[in-house]
């Protein structure tokens, strides 16, 4: 997973790890980085299919890390 996450834009990796990994709620993610809520949600729909799409490699090529 982490290989994959350092392969996303520097902001999407941002916001999906405030998100999924730290917490934050969408009006905290917004607020901190500037940004509104559709555009919040634009960055996390295409960071997790960005990561979908990447996981789903590596698991086809039998890689674990």
């Amino acid at each position: 997973m982490e290989i994959c996450l350092t392969n996303l834009p520097a902001k999407q990796a941002k916001v999906f790890m405030m998100r999924e990994y730290l917490g934050f709620s969408s009006e905290e993610i917004c607020a901190n980085l500037k940004i509104t809520t559709a555009n919040l949600r634009t960055m996390l729909y295409r960071a997790r299919l960005q990561l979908q799409q990447c996981l789903s490699v590596k698991l086809s090529l039998g890689e674990r890390k």
